[in-house]
């Protein structure tokens, strides 16, 4: 749309193949179910499971501003998963498996940034966010509009680093950075207590670098 900024629009599809779970891995959690005193037409997990296929859609905006100092990036996404393939794990029997939920939909958004300032600071970051839905699961209905597993809520970051001329070859270069990853739910059924609460990280590197190519660094 101008010599500093385009859009894009893009369509992918993806495909991953089925499989199977461990050998008489469904006869065993129906058991347990009996063993516990649970309905064992609760449980949800095949011996095998589907293929996933997912289609994505995605519009955007890139984009350079102020004599290109700042690069300036916009996203929206939505992507509608068939078969989508999750892990599960059930302690009490010793099984790790795979189960495949009908249909999931996930939409969001995303911005990022980077600027480069004269005095040889650069500043980054970006957020996101992500509404993932289950919008059908035959193996047990109920989960039908839970949180899709495995897809943090939002994501939060924000960095700056320091250019810093030692001798005509020589550079130093700080950078701090700081990063937030939102709630995430770990299973289909978005079992109480599991919910995992947003995470922050603090990241720093000091950085000696040289024009002839090497760099020697601590984080």
């Amino acid at each position: 749309i101008s010599p500093d900024a385009s859009l894009y629009a893009s369509y992918g599809k993806g495909f991953k193949s089925g499989g199977f779970n461990p050998i008489g891995a469904r006869a065993a959690l129906r058991a347990a179910a009996v063993g516990a005193g649970l309905d064992p037409d609760g449980v949800y997990v095949e011996d095998l499971y589907d293929k996933e296929v997912s289609e994505s859609y995605e519009i955007g905006l890139k984009s350079q501003l102020f004599d290109r100092r700042l690069s300036l990036n916009l996203a929206a996404f939505h992507t509608d998963i068939s078969g989508a393939q999750q892990f599960e794990f059930y302690p009490t029997v010793g099984l790790q498996t795979t189960i495949s939920i009908d249909k999931v939909r996930v939409r969001g958004v995303d911005v990022d940034f980077n600027l480069n300032l004269d005095s040889g600071t650069h500043i980054y970051g970006g957020a996101g966010y992500i509404d993932g839905k289950i919008k059908q699961f035959d193996g047990n209905p109920s989960f039908v509009g839970n949180v899709a597993p495995g897809a943090f809520e939002y994501t939060l970051s924000l960095g700056v680093a320091q250019d810093i001329a030692l001798t005509d070859t020589l550079e130093l270069v700080p950078r701090v950075e700081y990063n937030r990853y939102g709630p995430i739910w770990w299973d289909v059924a978005n079992t109480p207590g599991t919910r995992r609460a947003p995470l922050d990280l603090l990241k720093a590197r000091l950085s000696l670098r040289s024009d002839t190519g090497w760099e020697v660094s601590a984080f």
